[in-house]
């Protein structure tokens, strides 16, 4: 197609449907994907926020692990002195 047939389809458009109409379709189609996106960073930020919490949860287990291998570590070498002494 050539350009001057574009602009004739374009034309005729135009004056079928009304740039009003047109505008309006746009607009539409414009915002559905705007609100596809904000539900898209929506869902992002929520998953984050999760993911945090769950990282957060994780590190503090991983701490209560390493002070009770400490504490075992402590009895192990009391008990293996004790032994040592008899």
């Amino acid at each position: 197609m050539n350009t001057e047939q574009i602009i004739g389809i374009v034309v005729a458009l135009a004056s079928g449907l009304g740039l009003q109409q047109i505008w309006g379709l746009l607009k539409n189609k414009l915002d559905a994907k705007h609100k596809k996106e904000e539900k898209s960073t929506d869902y992002k930020e929520r998953r984050i926020s999760e993911l945090e919490l769950e990282l957060k949860k994780a590190n503090k287990t991983i701490i209560d692990l390493t002070l009770r291998l400490g504490k075992l570590e402590e009895r192990v070498i009391h008990i293996a002195k004790q032994r040592i002494k008899k």
